[in-house]
């Protein structure tokens, strides 16, 4: 019978009959919470556009004021006169140079056209722009700072630095080490020593702040409330080349005590003819702070993942040049997993992410207040001096490679430079001094034929 129905069933029927006249209240309760929420993101969105805008027009300002910014021409440091009048003489040296490589270029630029140029010519048409672009933009340079526009210059030496650079490696790329390339070193060194006696934010006077030690909500308030911390660190030189000499020193002890824990075995690391250096992980160090500066804040996994890619990308391009260059490997991964051409891997990307994640981290941190204890009055100089040396090291460095390729290679003596690395760098100082590198007869000679 139907009025005999259990207790539950009973209640179910009690459900059924509650006015619907209740529900109405509780959509409203919902509808005021989900436009109370709208209304905090809707806020919160304008708060934040409202504050990218003022650290855009802020950003802005304080650029067009630097940009606008002359300096009278009687008020001109002569330590800027005097790097003018020597980039002058270099240019006055090197346009016959110039001159010939532009017209070099421009043969093998007609080959490009018909589609029967090489590498070496397709090399060579690089290098001749970039000796255009080079020596155009520093006549430019020294236009600027007679006109007293010291930003603009400032400006211009970054990219020129870069081209430089690029220059002087294609140079060695295509004809080994020769004299002429000196003058790209002396331009090198006149436009470092330019950018640092005008650097603004040279004499800082407050020591370097880590915001990993103060917190998320700290890191978090300081990146959208303060324009001059969105960059983690002042992308200078002198900052730059000091980030370099360090993290070649600490990446140089690093390989040497993981070496020895895994194979048992002390040995030399070095990249460069004298002192404790491997520049490979120096140029890791730049890219990867250049790279994460503006992205400091991003977590953990992001720096790690470029951090991985950046140091991967940079360990093919310095094995391919150091074996297209002078024959020597430098390093070979074959057959690991995700090897490219035995140049980089899987493993050592992730040992590049974790390096980076470490660098920026936790090392930069005290790099950067380690910087900060050399006296304001000595900064310039000091820095001019080591990066010379540097640069004469790197120098070494090449001419032993060179020669230990020639005498590799079975190719004779020609010069008097040839006998001096000969007697002073022969082969078993080489092979102790760059023990991870390898050369055989085969590869040196192919190197020596791409040179010449």
């Amino acid at each position: 019978m139907r009025g005999d129905g259990t207790v539950a069933d009973k209640k179910k029927d009690k459900r059924k009959q509650i006015p619907l006249t209740v529900r109405p209240n509780a959509f409203a309760r919902t509808e005021r919470k989900a436009q109370h929420a709208i209304r905090e993101v809707r806020e919160d969105v304008e708060k934040r556009v409202e504050d990218s805008v003022e650290r855009i027009e802020h950003s802005a300002e304080h650029f067009g004021e630097e940009l606008h910014e002359t300096v009278p021409p009687s008020t001109i440091p002569k330590a800027n006169r005097i790097i003018a009048a020597l980039i002058i003489i270099s240019l006055g040296i090197s346009v016959l140079q110039v001159i010939s490589q532009c017209v070099l270029s421009w043969g093998h630029l007609t080959e490009l056209f018909t589609g029967t140029v090489n590498s070496y010519g397709i090399v060579a048409i690089v290098y001749g722009f970039l000796a255009a672009l080079n020596f155009a933009g520093l006549i430019v340079l020294i236009r600027l700072d007679r006109k007293g526009k010291i930003f603009e210059a400032r400006m211009l030496l970054r990219v020129l630095i870069v081209f430089l650079l690029a220059g002087l490696l294609t140079s060695v790329a295509l004809n080994g080490v020769v004299w002429l390339e000196i003058t790209y070193l002396f331009q090198f060194i006149c436009a470092i020593a330019y950018q640092i006696y005008n650097d603004p934010n040279l004499d800082r006077a407050p020591a370097f702040k880590n915001p990993f030690k103060e917190g998320k909500e700290a890191r978090k308030k300081v990146y959208e409330q303060d324009p001059d911390r969105r960059g983690y660190i002042p992308l200078n030189f002198f900052n730059l080349f000091w980030i370099f000499m360090t993290a070649c020193v600490l990446g140089l002890c690093m390989e040497m005590i993981f070496c020895l824990l895994v194979n048992h075995v002390w040995e030399s690391r070095a990249g460069l003819l004298w002192g404790p250096f491997s520049p490979i992980y120096g140029f890791g160090a730049l890219l990867m702070t250049i790279a994460l500066n503006r992205m400091w804040y991003r977590n953990a996994f992001f720096i790690f993942v470029v951090s991985g890619l950046i140091g991967a990308a940079f360990e093919f391009f310095v094995s391919w040049y150091m074996q297209t260059a002078f024959g020597v490997v430098a390093w070979d991964y074959s057959g690991t997993f995700l090897s490219i051409d035995g140049r980089t891997d899987f493993a050592h990307a992730c040992a590049w992410g974790l390096c980076g994640l470490v660098w920026i981290r936790i090392l930069l941190p005290g790099v950067m207040q380690l910087v900060d204890i050399i006296p304001l009055k000595w900064r310039a100089i000091i820095t001019v001096l080591v990066f010379t040396f540097m640069v004469v090291n790197a120098i070494m460095t090449l001419l032993a490679l060179d020669c230990w390729s020639q005498r590799e290679a079975g190719l004779p003596v020609e010069n008097e430079v040839q006998v001096w690395f000969n007697e002073h760098y022969d082969d078993a100082f080489m092979k102790e001094r760059f023990s991870t590198m390898g050369m055989s007869e085969e590869s040196a000679l192919r190197a020596q034929q791409n040179l010449h």
